[in-house]
């Protein structure tokens, strides 16, 4: 049996630091992406996808987005099994497909041949998500949750107690909640506890591979991670020491992201010591950036190359500023005295 484990597509959330183009297109996308791996299951044989939470980016998203999603589940041909996350939480869908199950009244099991799987929805997760109950010995046993794992004796909401659950029976818990996703952990007793991260990344503190766990039960439970988002986020750190101008730091950041597609997402963190003769104008380096890649970030972590000790003796503005600025800790120091010398003289800032 092949069953697909995903979690926190967040369909319809809003898109931060694209154009309003971009961000219509990029949601049009993500949605997309959703429905492209339902059809991927139809195409693999696979008989059961779990959906383990924020599915949505909120309980109310709009009706066009539901029926659009609901419609691809139920042409869909494996059994789809949804629990909801903090952000989805009580969701209504337009209607309820055959193969839909929902977990919304608290834990609850379905009989899939060998395998039984059990959930509940976020609102029901807090310590031990089974209130005492035990898993059948003799099943395959899936249980599908939303939150974080906790090896304590105290539980607040969304919070799940990995030392209870290991003595259920369960041999693969499935989990939703952590975007970057984890390798398989030991659960204890005979199971492992996974999160499989998001299908697309949505901003850049989602950077890297995205995509979903294959599962294959056959003689116990095997697991791969398959890569499957349309686009990826990279952050890139690009050391522009040396460099006498902005040009030369966009020839350097092309150069270190010649290989990565047009279509991703880069963050530029441009690191090393500059001239204050030549300071780094990242307005500029952003559009150049933008004419090759789909959504850019930059962030400006250079020094500059002044020596203020020599200004301390000196009967002048600068002077009296490096007086000033003497009882600051260094590194506020130096970034105070900078823009003042930078403002000095005349140059464009970028604070």
């Amino acid at each position: 049996m092949k069953i697909i484990h995903t979690a926190d597509n967040h369909l319809g959330a809003p898109l931060i630091g694209l154009s309003p183009e971009k961000a219509k297109a990029r949601s049009a996308e993500l949605t997309q992406t959703f429905l492209r791996l339902l059809r991927f299951a139809d195409k693999e044989g696979v008989e059961a996808i779990f959906l383990c939470g924020d599915l949505f980016d909120t309980p109310n998203p709009s009706l066009a987005l539901l029926r659009e999603v609901t419609d691809g589940i139920a042409a869909c041909k494996a059994q789809v099994f949804f629990v909801t996350g903090n952000h989805d939480d009580g969701v209504a869908f337009p209607y309820t497909p055959a193969n839909f199950h929902r977990f919304d009244q608290g834990a609850k099991s379905y009989r899939l041949g060998s395998v039984t799987v059990t959930g509940a929805d976020y609102r029901y997760v807090q310590g031990d998500c089974l209130r005492g109950g035990i898993l059948p010995a003799e099943t395959c046993n899936f249980l599908l949750l939303h939150g974080d794992v906790r090896q304590s004796f105290s539980y607040g909401k969304g919070e799940i107690d990995l030392s209870a659950l290991g003595q259920k029976n369960v041999d693969y818990l499935a989990l939703g909640h952590i975007h970057g996703g984890t390798e398989p952990r030991r659960l204890g007793g005979r199971g492992t506890y996974r999160y499989c991260g998001c299908l697309e990344g949505h901003g850049f503190d989602e950077c890297g591979e995205k995509g979903f766990v294959l599962i294959e039960v056959a003689d116990g439970i095997r697991q791969t991670f398959l890569p499957f988002a349309s686009r990826a986020y990279h952050e890139i750190s690009v050391d522009v020491s040396g460099t006498e101008s902005n040009p030369q730091r966009i020839e350097k950041i092309l150069a270190k992201t010649e290989n990565l597609p047009s279509k991703d997402g880069i963050k530029i963190r441009l690191k090393g010591s500059v001239a204050l003769s030549s300071p780094v104008h990242l307005s500029s380096i952003q559009s150049a950036l933008e004419e090759r890649f789909f959504h850019v970030k930059t962030e400006d972590e250079t020094r500059e190359n002044i020596d203020f000790s020599r200004y301390e003796k000196e009967r002048t503005v600068k002077g009296e500023l490096v007086r000033l600025a003497s009882r600051l800790p260094e590194e506020e120091r130096a970034r105070v005295l900078t823009i003042a010398f930078r403002a000095l003289n005349g140059e464009e800032l970028d604070v």
